[in-house]
């Protein structure tokens, strides 16, 4: 008052919930002209007209000169209207007015003062508004009073300028005496209520944190609890007591809570013996306690409780507030700090966002808001629950730039603001993203603890439920010896994951509030208990990744079949007659979609076509249009299209919008065309890889947006009772492999496996269809099926040509040619690539023979396709691509290798020329060396000639010597065999290929004799070894065939090996 009354610049600091704010609305509602104590009057105290003015993060030098400005100007209205007033009434001015006792009527100036509300925020703009106050303050004809509140000391340079008024912080006794004048006589245990509060307030040493995460606020609010408790119920109980305590003195962790404040409830509430901590949290965990603030907002008689603080470790999981039925989508607001790039500096995307939270308030919504600090200075009043009574209506001001605008406030209206853990606990290496010790103080706050939620949830049976699903996935995945290290399911968050996948599963089922009292009950229970667990074990199966699928060891997963691709999803999850709007969210490691596509599945047509077009508005194609697309994309076929058996997968990239108003009117647009009735419609979102929690925030806000559109057209088709038209909305995400996922995977940028009950969640290997790629389709495989080889087998088949042909250039700059062998080297390329054209001059004769080669190849069980998909579950797979994509690269290998080998046998030794067609009548295939099909490609009659060597000698010495030995010919054989084999330095690979495999690569040898020992010197030496294995095994073998082949030990000589 002093300082109003003199003018002089006063600021008054001190802790947040210190009352300043309160000293000043006092002040101000004390001396204005209307409400004016008379005896101030008397003692010539002017009439003040406060102008008030919200500082913020965003206030600039400008809106405070502006201010400062239309202060000074209405001061001088005022004194230009009492001085007309005093001309007009001169003759009264100069007689001195008596009233009926004869007192005389003191003349009264008026004066304006300008109050600067949360100074302190204004010094952490970028802007540094504060320094037009230099100038401001130093005028010598200072016009107008100047009052600025703030909860820390300014800088030096603007407090030497001010009149600093420290408020003291309250003492025990003052804090008690407080706390009785709010509780007064309603309970019998005031004291002890009290002493409670002040020793959670002022106890540092068993806290756990280093600041003031409590602050007075939290203290006058459980006064003002209890108080309301001791009206209604008359007494205090223990249970009305911990609630209180537990509701304003919460946002711990349980191990916290447990060792912080439940030794404190022991000592005053229970007489030392406090009760198993399960069961204060069954009826007080965080979940009851949120419930019952938003549902007391529907009391009328009850006084405001204070709005909500959610503090979460992962930024996901405020969606349970949904699941659990705490919110619900028609009577919420979620409002984000939107990352759409033309939002993000948007002045007008700022004054929107309070324009729905004006809304909000007034409809008495719920609102939640998400990485908006940028507006949580506007909202003090609001968060304050600073509130104005007119005719029985709540009012509140928010502040917008320099100025403030009065808003309605429903009853039911209730603020929720989420924050992460590492903010509000000042768990972060930045200290500027510590949430303000002011603004946790205007918070009841709830820590919504992993721990707490697998225990305790609003459904009586969910610790049971939660119980039996872990074992049920432990025991599907036993198999999976790394299971504790590596989740098999993608996305997968410890804990959480679980927690919202029950949740899901408890708002699909509606199952609460059950009776276990009865034996059939209890079987009911069981019954349900067992069911849900079976639910949520399938709904895991749809994220588990391909590898963890086809390799399942003990056959318990086979009750799923992976998703093939996006039109096998589309099939089976997408829209139906049953279920006309759906809503999917799809992981995939694959690649991502580029360009349009045509896909028929079972004589059905698929057109992907994709809009880049930085519109808001859907705009959809009629049925000529996509015709014409159609025949664009497939250049010019003559089919017949079917325009009833066609869907359009529409392709739009989500960094395409730029505002979140283009984003929800072009999903709203998707929802409401009914265009095409006929027609099944599906609107795809391509979101890039998680990066960073600034991206999963922005998915976030993008869902809730796909979510807000799709409600708002589902209920405006139930009023208009419109036919359904079939709409699928699908959130493409393409996701990072991360090689390790668990509870510190919070951090890790990728895209977390929570569920919503809005929403099927589910994980697709490969987009494309395998057929479309000329690829090998795996999803329904599973190696430990005897029949797995044979399956692969049969779908390789169709593709063997076009294997082939892609492995050709590959397997061509595999081989090593010498310099004196380059031109048969070109010249043998030409010749064999006429064999490879889609019309070869020899008939195909010499694309079956490949095609033979290659399928002896992978039909191997132990080193063909089967080895290759085996090869691909043990290898470390790349960071982006599908399992498919994978497997079709060893696959790929492999033929390139088989391929180098028979490539390379023909050009060293020039024997494409012995290969002829049988189709031409006047060419004849030559027997040489008396070998039946002796010149058929490739072949050389050396290597008959040098294993015969090898048989007929060992054949001459068993004749020699059987008279004194006592071993059969087929232990002699293999004997000797073995020790002309030891005398040549060759490697020793035996048993690693089949006999029929050995047989058919050993035709394709053709070079043994040259420099070194068969003559392989001049290949790389990866193959040298693997011609010299073929080689020794087939030697090897070779023994018993001999045994089968010539009876009694007598050579016959035409018989070719």
């Amino acid at each position: 008052m002093v300082g109003l009354a003199t003018k002089t610049p006063t600021i008054v600091v001190g802790r947040p919930g210190s009352s300043k704010t309160l000293a000043m609305t006092t002040v101000q509602s004390n001396l204005s002209s209307s409400s004016k104590n008379r005896r101030l009057t008397e003692l010539g105290f002017e009439d003040f007209f406060i102008m008030s003015f919200q500082c913020s993060k965003l206030t600039t030098a400008d809106l405070i000169q502006k201010r400062w400005e239309n202060a000074v100007a209405f001061q001088d209205k005022l004194k230009r209207t009492s001085a007309s007033g005093r001309e007009s009434n001169e003759k009264e001015e100069k007689t001195a007015s008596s009233n009926a006792s004869g007192e005389i009527v003191a003349k009264v100036n008026r004066s304006v003062v300008l109050w600067l509300d949360e100074v302190g925020l204004a010094e952490q703009s970028p802007h540094r508004p504060l320094k037009v106050l230099h100038k401001l303050l130093e005028e010598e004809d200072r016009k107008i009073g100047f009052i600025g509140l703030s909860n820390w000391r300014l800088d030096a340079a603007k407090m030497n300028r001010m009149v600093l008024h420290q408020v003291t912080q309250p003492n025990d006794k003052e804090l008690l005496k407080t706390a009785e004048a709010i509780i007064a006589e309603n309970s019998s245990n005031n004291n002890l209520n009290q002493e409670l509060s002040v020793n959670i307030m002022k106890d540092r040493q068993t806290s756990p944190f280093d600041f003031d995460f409590y602050g007075y606020r939290d203290f006058y609010s459980l006064a003002s609890s209890l108080k309301y408790s001791c009206s209604v119920h008359n007494e205090l109980t223990n249970d009305l007591l911990v609630e209180a305590v537990m509701q304003n003195f919460g946002g711990m962790t349980q191990q916290q809570t447990e060792a912080f404040l439940f030794p404190k409830l022991a000592r005053f509430c229970y007489g030392g013996a406090l009760p198993k901590s399960e069961v204060i949290w069954n009826k007080f965990s965080p979940l009851h306690l949120i419930r019952n603030n938003i549902e007391q907002t529907r009391d009328s008689q009850r006084p405001d409780m204070r709005n909500i603080m959610l503090i979460t470790e992962s930024p996901v999981m405020w969606k349970i507030l949904f699941d659990s039925g705490i919110a619900a989508m028609e009577s919420t607001e979620v409002i984000f700090g939107s990352k759409f790039s033309g939002d993000v500096h948007s002045t007008i995307y700022l004054y929107r966002t309070i324009e729905r939270v004006r809304n909000a308030m007034s409809n008495g919504k719920l609102c939640i808001l998400l990485k908006l600090e940028q507006l949580y200075d506007s909202l003090y009043d609001v968060l304050n629950q600073r509130y104005q009574a007119v005719d029985g209506q709540k009012f509140c001001r928010i502040c917008i730039g320099g100025e403030s605008i009065r808003c309605r406030i429903a009853k039911t209206f209730r603020c929720i603001v989420v924050v992460s853990r590492e903010e509000a606990f000042h768990e972060c290496k930045n200290s500027d993203l510590h949430t303000p010790v002011a603004f946790l103080s205007r918070f009841e706050k709830f820590f919504l603890d992993p721990n707490l939620m697998e225990q305790f949830s609003f459904d009586p049976l969910w610790k049971l439920k939660f119980d039996r699903l872990q074992r049920l996935v432990a025991l599907q995945f036993v198999d999976y010896l790394q299971f504790k290290k590596h989740s098999p399911f993608v996305g997968f968050v410890e804990r959480y994951t679980y927690i919202s996948l029950l949740m899901n599963e408890i708002a699909t089922s509606k199952t609460h509030d059950r009776d276990e009292s009865n034996e059939k009950k209890q079987e009911d229970n069981d019954d349900e208990i067992k069911q849900a667990s079976q639910k949520c074990f399938q709904l895991l199966l749809q994220n588990t990744s391909l590898q963890h699928l086809i390799d399942d060891k003990n056959r318990h997963r086979r009750q799923f079949i992976a998703y093939a691709d996006i039109l096998d999803l589309l099939e089976r999850e997408g829209a139906n007659e049953k279920n006309s709007h759906v809503l999917s969210k799809v992981i995939t490691h694959d690649f991502q979609l580029i360009g349009s596509y045509v896909l028929t599945k079972d004589n059905h047509t698929y057109v992907i076509t994709r809009d880049d077009l930085s519109q808001s508005s859907y705009v959809p194609k009629s049925e000529q249009e996509l015709a014409d697309t159609y025949q664009m994309i497939v250049k010019g076929s003559k089919c017949m299209l079917d325009t009833n058996q066609m869907t359009e997968i529409r392709l739009k990239d989500l960094r395409d919008f730029v505002q979140e108003t283009d984003l929800f009117t072009y999903v709203l647009d998707f929802f409401r065309d009914h265009s095409t009735p006929n027609m099944h419609g599906v609107l795809v979102l391509a979101c890039d890889p998680v990066m960073s929690e600034s991206m999963l925030m922005h998915y976030l806000h993008t869902q809730y947006l796909v979510e807000k559109a799709y409600t708002s057209q589902l209920k405006a088709n139930k009023e208009n009772k419109e036919v359904d038209v079939l709409k699928t909305l699908v959130m493409l995400i393409y996701s990072n492999r991360v090689q390790t996922q668990s509870k510190e995977s919070l951090a890790q940028p990728s895209y977390p496996l929570i569920f919503s009950s809005m929403w099927k969640h589910v994980f697709v290997d490969a987009l494309l269809p395998a057929d479309y790629l000329n690829e090998v389709q795996i999803n329904d495989i599973n190696l430990v099926d005897k029949n797995t080889l044979t399956q692969i087998c049969e779908r390789i088949e169709p593709n063997n040509s076009k294997l082939l042909e892609n492995s050709f250039e590959l397997a061509l700059n595999s081989i090593s040619i010498s310099a004196r062998n380059q031109y048969g080297f070109y010249r043998d390329i030409q010749i064999l690539k006429q064999y490879l054209l889609s019309e070869p001059v020899d008939g195909g004769d010499f694309q079956r023979t490949l095609r033979g080669r290659l399928q002896d190849v992978l039909s191997d069980p132990d080193n063909g396709a089967t080895a290759c998909l085996k090869a691909v579950l043990k290898q470390p797979l790349r960071e982006r691509g599908s399992l498919r994509g994978e497997f079709m690269g060893n696959l790929a290998q492999k033929i390139k290798s088989m391929l180098a080998e028979i490539l390379a046998l023909v050009f060293e030794n020039r024997t494409s020329s012995l290969y002829r067609s049988t189709k031409e009548p006047n060419t004849k295939i030559d027997e040489l060396d008396g070998i039946p099909d002796g010149a058929c490609f490739p072949f050389s009659a050396r290597i008959h000639a040098h294993l015969s060597s090898f048989r007929d000698t060992c054949f001459e010495i068993y004749e020699r010597t059987k008279q004194n030995i006592n071993e059969r010919l087929l232990e002699f054989l293999i004997l000797q065999i073995h020790a002309f084999i030891q005398t040549t330095p060759l490697k020793i690979d035996l048993n690693r290929l089949s006999r029929a495999m050995m047989q058919r690569l050993l035709h394709d040898v053709v070079h043994l004799e040259a420099n070194a020992t068969f003559g392989l010197n001049r290949f790389p030496q990866q193959i040298y070894n693997i011609l010299i294995d073929h080689i020794c095994e087939f030697v090897d073998h070779a023994s018993m065939d001999a045994l089968k082949m010539f009876g009694d030990s007598k050579t016959k000589k035409d018989v070719a090996i």
